[in-house]
This record gives C-alpha cells, structure tokens and sequence, in this order.
C-alpha cells in the first residue's frame, strides 16, 4: 500500500518523504482495512494523529495543505487522477481525497 501510495504522489510532483503524504497514506490504509465508511476525524485522522504523536488538528491541515500544494502547480498525474475521480471542478476535501485514493487502489489491483 505504501508503495502505491507513493508512486501516486510521485506522478502529482509530491516529493519522498513528505510528512503530509505519510499522514496521507496511513489515512488510506485505514480506509482500506474496512468495507465501512468510516467517519473521517473520530476514526481515521484520529488513528492517524495517534500513530505519527500528533493532533487530528495536525494531521488534518497538513493533508489539506498537501490538496493546496497540488491545487496551486497541478501536474499532470494530479489532474488525471481528479479527472478519474470525478472531482475535475472542485477542490477534493481531505475525506474525499482519502476514499477516492481508496478506490483509486482497488481499481488498479483489479487490473492486475
């Protein structure tokens, strides 16, 4: 999962080792262990915040720092995948962008 995630980042221009994009990729691996939607603050930032010793507050605006950060120079692999994910004319919000990671996941192992 971390290794998809990452080749993810890696096409929106996200560099290696971004803390934002670790606490994006701990979001979705929480995501990715239920069929459930969970709630995004109380159950998945929540556990997020209590893996990395930080705040939901924390964890929260740093992904959506990431989201501006990409908003801002969108590359082309940022864009195709809003495009794919069907949010091409909107800002995607963190619990968006968690569950269409999600999907976007399960979509490329069902091509495999």
């Amino acid at each position: 999962l971390e290794q998809r995630c990452s080749q993810l980042y890696a096409a929106w221009g996200i560099p290696q080792g971004d803390v934002n994009a670790g606490y994006l990729s701990c979001a979705v691996g929480i995501a990715c262990s239920t069929s459930q939607k969970l709630a995004i603050r109380k159950e998945i930032l929540q556990a997020v915040s209590e893996q990395y010793d930080v705040s939901v507050s924390a964890v929260d605006s740093g992904i959506r720092r990431m989201i501006d950060q990409l908003e801002a120079k969108p590359a082309e692999g940022w864009t195709q995948f809003k495009a794919e994910s069907g949010f091409e004319a909107e800002k995607p919000t963190t619990g968006k962008l968690i569950y269409a990671i999600k999907r976007y996941l399960i979509q490329q192992k069902s091509r495999e």
